[in-house]
């Protein structure tokens, strides 16, 4: 069997009804037919170690450096950001905020 045979071939009608189907059930967001018995739930430490998803909107904000500070130039800004995520992650996990 060739690949244009496979891409020639016609469907039977019941074939395309469950391939219908199929399509149109992860559409719809019905997922009850996972079975995730096996799957293992996470930890206490598992969920204390995630990270928030940094995707939260940005807004615009003055930051005044001493020279010394932004002595590393281009990307001292990105720098500043990861400082604060961290640190305001750091709360989160701590319970503090």
């Amino acid at each position: 069997m060739s690949a244009e045979d496979i891409r020639d071939r016609k469907g039977t009608e019941q074939e395309r009804e469950a391939l219908v189907r199929i399509v149109a059930r992860p559409a719809a967001g019905d997922d009850s037919d996972i079975d995730c018995s096996d799957t293992p739930l996470l930890t206490r430490e598992q969920l204390r170690s995630m990270v928030l998803p940094r995707c939260f909107p940005r807004i615009p904000a003055r930051v005044r450096l001493d020279l010394k500070a932004n002595s590393s130039g281009e990307g001292h800004l990105t720098w500043i950001h990861d400082i604060l995520m961290n640190r305001m992650e750091a709360e989160h996990a701590a319970g503090i905020r």
